[in-house]
């Protein structure tokens, strides 16, 4: 079977409810944001890695509120936050600061996704 081939098109965690479907993918990254043509930018890679996930669970799945991302890094140099729509798709990109006291990054966490 052809199929087998085919990677498994999924995020790191989903998070899925009546109101809200997030797909979440965490990275890490030295550099979240290179340089890119002299100003920083997210990487395409993983906003095309993300959006095939979101295509791939939008036409698999039932009725019910429309696909989210967020790509998660942990912060190296500053904290950053980026929030896009890409083909209909809310897409958020953020850093997490992974060196704070477990009680800072849950609540970090909590308002990602409140």
């Amino acid at each position: 079977d052809q199929r087998s081939l085919i990677p498994s098109m999924e995020g790191d965690a989903l998070l899925d409810s009546p109101r809200r479907r997030i797909i979440l993918d965490a990275k890490y990254y030295p550099e979240a944001l290179p340089t890119r043509y002299g100003a920083r930018k997210l990487r395409p890679d993983h906003l095309y890695q993300l959006l095939a996930y979101l295509r791939n669970r939008e036409a698999t799945t039932g009725a019910g509120p429309r696909h989210e991302g967020i790509l998660l890094y942990p912060v190296v140099d500053e904290p950053f936050a980026a929030e896009v729509r890409l083909e209909g798709f809310r897409i958020q990109a953020r850093g997490i600061d992974l060196a704070q006291d477990w009680r800072g990054i849950h609540a970090d966490l909590l308002a990602l996704v409140g």
